[in-house]
């Protein structure tokens, strides 16, 4: 693939076993939502190849890659015969995801406000609703209109049964071949129209009967357009400590298994070893990673018992959050190990007592360990979540969603190759249904973006530095304040193995 990309040839890829048997219930959120399928997509994205959904539709989108590569602008012009097929058509670009309707330049907008009764700030025209409908030169001289607007990248036409077919077919042919840009024909016109398709393919133009099919092809043209502007335009990484990062690290060792097994191949090892699985760390240890690499978090101190837990309440100051500590417990809240909103020494000594005593019900085979004293965050924020984690197959991942309670409910997240740039980041963010609760939808305060995907990218560096002993990594919520004030993870989960590079 990169060697493909270094010479300009799109590769287009269709993988079987989408679902995968990877995401199954998992130590972490990332183990159960970077499935199979997903740490796959991530590494064909990083390498620039664009994914198809099937082999028949990859046959088409082959096509249209190797006729047009990587078109100049990213958005369509939807036109048509019929208004109703043109909002059809539109509304079918919207529910795509990745394909958006050009916005046409003040220029382009005033001529064809010439020929129109209504002005057109966007490329949705219906050439039956023009003042003088189906007049070929006003056909035409849209067609180049469109051409010469250079915000428009591809063209979808709906044609209905219509007037003048013939000439519209040999306009839409010359604007492939004189003007360089995609046209993805859907035809519902059927056998009257079917000289004019024929013409058409004999010109190098598909013609579809089903509007999926056209918008698998543009979406595989502006995918790939979207990869080689990424690869052209790479944006520098975080700089870590990579020394700290190993030393923060020091001291995990993964766990035995229960039933241990020996390892005695006289040609692999030279004494026989026990073999062990992948241990879930302690917050304490996870929070030693977040913050070599650089993510802010909330202020926190471990306690071992009430009396310790009493005396750092007075460095931290009230309200508090007492979690509880202890290598392998997966859900704290579940197991009754996290109180919230402590405002007083006795309702944190009660607090203390009430966590030992819930992991003795709930988990007693886990050591407790004391517990985490905690800063309660208040304020603006909006959840995030921050997860990475190395996939046998594909290498390390990083993701970023919908935190707090909704990250395994809604999946609402965006999984990226590491190390992945702050733009990269940002990018995937803007096609999340979250997003606008970032950017400030319905009058609240924008989030603070360039903090949110600053982290991200730091956690994928460490991933890229720290895997596979790194299995596995969580930041969740991750409180993203309003812009400019930063972000705070305010629980980590780490997953730690044996392996090494």
């Amino acid at each position: 693939a990169q060697r493909a990309r270094a010479v300009g040839k799109p590769v287009l890829a269709v993988k079987a076993g989408r679902t995968g048997a990877g995401a199954q219930m998992a130590r972490s959120h990332t183990g159960s939502l970077a499935g199979d399928f997903e740490s796959f997509a991530a590494l064909a994205r990083s390498l620039g190849i664009v994914l198809g959904d099937s082999v028949e539709a990859a046959v088409i989108c082959a096509h249209a890659l190797a006729q047009h590569g990587a078109p100049r602008a990213p958005g369509l012009a939807v036109l048509s015969s019929s208004g109703g097929a043109a909002v059809l058509a539109s509304d079918a670009v919207a529910a795509r995801g990745g394909l958006e309707v050009a916005q046409l330049t003040p220029h382009t907008q005033a001529a064809i406000a010439t020929m129109t009764p209504h002005p057109l700030a966007r490329a949705m025209i219906d050439f039956g609703g023009y003042q003088r409908p189906f007049v070929h030169a006003e056909i035409v001289r849209t067609l180049e209109l469109l051409a010469a607007d250079p915000n428009v990248g591809a063209v979808l036409y709906s044609m209905t049964p219509q007037p003048l077919m013939a000439e519209l077919g040999e306009a839409l042919a010359e604007l492939t071949e004189r003007d360089g840009l995609p046209v993805a024909l859907v035809s519902t016109a059927g056998s009257i129209a079917s000289e004019v398709h024929a013409a058409l393919r004999a010109r190098g133009i598909a013609v579809h009967t089903g509007i999926d099919d056209a918008l698998r092809v543009l979406h595989a043209l502006m995918d790939y357009r979207r990869l080689r502007l990424a690869a052209e335009r790479p944006d520098p990484l975080p700089v870590l400590d990579l020394a700290a990062l190993h030393r923060a690290c020091d001291g995990f060792e993964p766990r035995l298994l229960s039933e241990p097994r020996l390892l005695s191949e006289p040609a692999l090892l030279s004494e026989p070893a026990l073999l062990s699985e992948p241990a879930l760390l302690s917050e304490i240890e996870a929070r030693r990673v977040l913050g070599a690499a650089g993510v802010p978090l909330v202020r926190a101190l471990h306690a071992r018992d009430a009396n310790e837990a009493v005396a750092h309440a007075c460095t931290l100051g009230y309200p508090l959050v007492l979690k509880a500590s202890a290598r392998g417990l997966v859900h704290k809240s579940d197991a009754g190990a996290v109180l919230l909103d402590l405002k007083c020494e006795a309702e944190l000594r009660r607090a203390f007592a009430q966590i030992e005593a819930a992991l003795g019900i709930h988990t007693p085979a886990l050591a407790f360990d004391g517990c985490l004293v905690a800063q309660m965050a208040s304020g603006f924020g909006v959840e995030a979540f921050i997860g990475a984690r190395h996939d046998p197959q594909h290498g390390p991942v990083v993701l970023v969603g919908a935190g707090g309670v909704w990250v395994e409910l809604l999946h609402d997240v965006a999984v990226l190759a590491a190390p992945a740039s702050p733009d990269q980041v940002l990018s995937a963010l803007r096609d999340l249904a979250c997003w606008p609760w970032l950017n400030g939808a319905r009058g609240r305060p924008r989030a603070d973006v360039a903090a949110l995907t600053e982290a991200v990218s730091r956690i994928s560096v460490a991933i890229a530095e720290l895997a596979p002993a790194l299995c596995e990594l969580d930041a969740n919520p991750v409180l993203v304040r309003a812009e400019g004030e930063g972000v705070l993870a305010l629980d980590a989960r780490a997953v730690w193995s044996d392996q090494r590079r």
